[in-house]
């Protein structure tokens, strides 16, 4: 009975304890009214305004970084097709001086031929051109977005990075 009774007096002593610790009424956050008119404190007042002042102005700068990180994701999509475009013209660029080269040393027997090859290559090099040209102008309309919108963060008095952010 003695070890009976020396495991339930811990444990009836811890249930107690949250017991009534829970039942006590915690501290609550109380605003006080001066005068009993319902009218908070000219502090109070004030410091609540300030709060929310800075809080509002938080949220606008964060609503501004998203619309920035988005305008320039879209810049960098961009500029990845502008340097993929660019670099698929240049690799046909080389690969058409290496046809060139190995048709120089051999004798021009088959003209017929070569003229067929060197127009396919002219019309794949004027379709990466025509890549390139449309890659830029993408680049171009998305930095305008993006130059507009970064002159409405300043304007709003905020401000934001005019440049990428990885070099």
């Amino acid at each position: 009975m003695n070890q009976v009774g020396s495991v339930y007096t811990p444990t009836l002593f811890i249930l107690c304890l949250l017991f009534f610790s829970s039942c006590m009424e915690r501290k609550k956050q109380q605003v006080s009214w001066g005068g009993g008119q319902g009218i908070a404190t000219d502090q109070e007042s004030e410091d609540l305004n300030a709060q929310i002042l800075i809080l509002e102005r938080q949220r606008n700068m964060l609503q501004y970084e998203l619309q920035w990180l988005g305008a320039r994701a879209k810049v960098a999509r961009a500029e990845m097709e502008l340097s993929l475009a660019l670099l698929t013209e240049k690799r046909l660029m080389a690969e058409m001086k290496r046809f060139s080269d190995k048709n120089q040393g051999f004798a021009s027997t088959d003209e017929f031929r070569s003229k067929q090859f060197q127009i396919s290559w002219d019309a794949k090099l004027q379709a990466r051109g025509k890549e390139v040209i449309k890659a830029r102008a993408q680049v171009n309309l998305f930095s305008r977005e993006l130059n507009e919108l970064r002159f409405e963060i300043s304007k709003n008095g905020f401000s934001s990075p005019s440049k990428r952010l990885v070099k």
